[in-house]
């Protein structure tokens, strides 16, 4: 579940201009009290509590402070963005940011704790706890092709699967090859999964989600190691030059 009570909340509500992401929001934290009572559940606006963009957020509104923040735009380097906070208060940070209408996220890093539905627009949340260093949160934007409920399903499921899985192999088999071969092993994944059985495929969209923040390599040693029963190496002249 998402965190609750964090002692830095940040919450920006993201757009797109001309392709560029520029946010709006508040960073807040507490005058006394080391941490800022936050519900990020709360459909209705609990009782002593004020919304922060437009309700996404609830934050006790007495004994916090508040810094707007306006016209932020979160840098980007190839297809990623990232949101830097610079030395926030020790103790827990929460960002929470709204995306854009008609867009997912892909790629985080780190992890997310939680995502929901906010005005048929998907909000996300994340936590880190802080000693008052640097944090910087990554993702990439994606847009939807299925709907806002269902990708927010299909992404707490894969938040849910990172935080820890149990012994029994997740998936029959995992398919190994080389790029080159991607067509046929298309084909192949297709006719395995149209008999029931469980296949790991990484162009599938929920296992390249899964690879969100992480390297490559120690990804797919956990899959063919720990998740899968067994694996199907397809063998080929690509696959042999492969490292």
């Amino acid at each position: 579940m998402a965190p609750e009570n964090p002692t830095t909340l940040i919450v920006v509500d993201l757009r797109l201009e001309n392709g560029e992401l520029i946010g709006e929001g508040e960073r807040i934290t507490s005058l006394s009290d080391p941490r800022v009572p936050t519900s990020w559940y709360s459909g209705a606006l609990p009782a002593g509590y004020r919304p922060v963009c437009n309700g996404v957020v609830h934050v006790k509104e007495e004994g916090i402070e508040s810094s707007g923040i306006s016209g932020a735009r979160p840098p980007r380097v190839g297809d990623q963005y990232s949101w830097r906070e610079g030395k926030p208060r020790p103790g827990s940070l929460m960002l929470a940011i709204v995306l854009p209408k008609g867009w997912g996220i892909s790629h985080p890093d780190p992890m997310p704790r939680e995502a929901k539905n906010f005005e048929n627009r998907i909000a996300i949340n994340w936590e880190f706890s802080t000693d008052g260093s640097d944090i910087e949160f990554y993702w990439s934007l994606r847009g939807l092709t299925r709907e806002v409920d269902d990708e927010i399903e299909r992404v707490n499921s894969v938040i849910r699967g990172a935080r820890g899985r149990g012994s029994e192999p997740e998936f029959d088999v995992a398919l190994s090859y080389a790029s080159e071969d991607r067509s046929y092993v298309e084909q192949v994944a297709a006719a395995l999964k149209a008999h029931g059985v469980r296949v790991f495929y990484d162009r599938d969209d929920d296992e390249t989600a899964r690879a969100w923040g992480v390297k490559l390599d120690d990804y797919l040693t956990e899959v063919y190691q720990k998740r899968a029963r067994y694996t199907i190496i397809f063998i080929s002249a690509s696959y042999a030059k492969k490292r």
